[in-house]
């Protein structure tokens, strides 16, 4: 069983990776690079503790020096596959900027979004495989550019286990999520594909503009690429969209 490419969380956390090869003759201030490197550690360190501060501002002083310790700094590109049925979950995020999707594939291959992990928030279903070591079950991929925490599984566990703190958040993000559930089951028997195409680009619009593929979007609202497409066609010709590869803009109000 492969495991889930979260592990490129922790490589692109890593700050410092000394080579211990031919280091016996050098200072311990020598291996970390210099006044340069050391200082950028301590600065990472008090720049992650302010971050957690602020996610947490009425956490016991414990649990967020444990946090600090337990947490990793990482970095991804939109477009990153963070997760897949069947990955192994070797770490827990928080989001601090951007936006993970998380995405369910079914067997006849259509595809129904969950939920989307959002600055301050972490991944329920990454919880649950660590906390009852299983495989995760569905698919999360980076919206845009992502930076965030991640915890090593063994820690997330520490941490849930003796901080009621992060074992309300992590409870606190089920009851979200699965209420977010619900509203996309109802979305998807109440309203028909076309009513839920034209609310999605009511509400994902920015300045009038789309960033989203034509298969994004079927994923989002639970039917097939071609159906978004053929759509997108129809309001095309009437005069309220542009459709470009990658990119629709809305021309008059939908």
């Amino acid at each position: 069983m492969r495991k889930a490419i979260v592990s490129s969380f922790i490589l692109a956390g890593t700050l410092l990776s000394p080579v211990y090869a031919q280091t016996k003759e050098k200072s311990l201030y020598e291996r970390l690079g210099g006044y340069d490197a050391i200082s950028a550690v301590v600065n990472e360190l008090a720049t992650r503790k302010a971050e957690i501060d602020k996610l947490f501002p009425y956490a016991e002083n414990g649990f967020k020096e444990d946090l600090v310790k337990c947490s990793q700094f990482v970095s991804l590109k939109k477009g990153t596959f963070v997760w897949h049925p069947g990955a192994v979950c070797e770490a827990v995020p928080i989001i601090l900027e951007g936006s993970v999707k998380v995405y369910f594939s079914a067997e006849n291959g259509r595809e129904i979004f969950l939920y989307r992990i959002e600055r301050g928030e972490t991944c329920v279903l990454t919880n649950l495989a660590v906390l009852r070591k299983t495989y995760y079950p569905a698919y999360a991929v980076c919206e845009e550019d992502v930076l965030g925490y991640v915890i090593l599984a063994d820690r997330a566990v520490y941490l849930f286990d003796k901080y009621s703190y992060w074992r309300n958040f992590v409870i606190y993000m089920m009851v979200k999520n699965v209420y977010g559930l619900f509203l996309v089951l109802n979305e998807l028997i109440s309203k028909r594909v076309d009513q839920r195409l034209t609310d999605y680009l009511r509400t994902m619009a920015k300045d009038g503009l789309i960033r989203a593929t034509h298969e994004e979007i079927a994923r989002d609202i639970g039917t097939a690429r071609e159906v978004v497409s053929r759509l997108l066609k129809e309001l095309e010709r009437e005069g309220y969209l542009e459709v470009r590869r990658g990119k629709i803009r809305i021309v008059k109000p939908i």
